[in-house]
């Protein structure tokens, strides 16, 4: 029972912290997307990128999993920084679907950075082994589902400006 528990957490209190904040995931998601181009682009040089950023030293980043994992996840951060309350009303709502395509995508893409003993809890659940299993399946739903969010944020934008046109 305690897996389900850390499975439902890893899912729910990052959603709720995209909520609470009410930062757009469809930009999130984006920003996971090209993280994770950042991270396959540059093998060779992830290392040397992210101690170039790193003129303190305070943090010795040698490990080829951090940086990537840095990498992976700067462009996200940045994101949830510069887009915090972007999202209002009945959207925050609607965004948490948004916010849990984002979540799956993001355990996609972390857990081949992620040492196996660090995740151990997730190895041992029939429900994450079946979503595994479906990863290609579900990598296209997500990313089916952010398009759709992604057109019905400019038909939004259009609904609000020609309101604003009229009066």
């Amino acid at each position: 029972m305690t897996h389900e528990i850390y499975l439902i957490a890893l899912l729910v209190i990052p959603a709720l912290i995209i909520y609470i904040f009410g930062v757009n995931a469809v930009y999130l998601f984006f920003s996971l997307l090209i993280g994770y181009l950042l991270t396959n682009l540059l093998p060779g040089n992830v290392n040397k990128l992210v101690n170039l950023f790193n003129s303190s030293n305070f943090v010795d980043v040698s490990q080829t999993y951090d940086s990537k994992l840095i990498i992976l996840y700067l462009p996200v951060v940045l994101t949830f920084i510069f887009m915090v309350k972007s999202v209002h009303g009945i959207h925050k709502v609607t965004n948490l679907i948004a916010s849990i395509c984002f979540i799956v995508l993001a355990v996609f893409l972390t857990l081949p950075l992620i040492k196996t003993n660090q995740v151990s809890f997730l190895l041992n659940n029939n429900f994450f082994h079946q979503l595994i299993a479906n990863k290609p399946v579900i990598i296209i739903i997500d990313c089916l589902i952010i398009l759709v969010f992604l057109l019905l944020e400019r038909f939004k934008h259009k609904k609000t400006n020609s309101k604003k046109h009229h009066h």
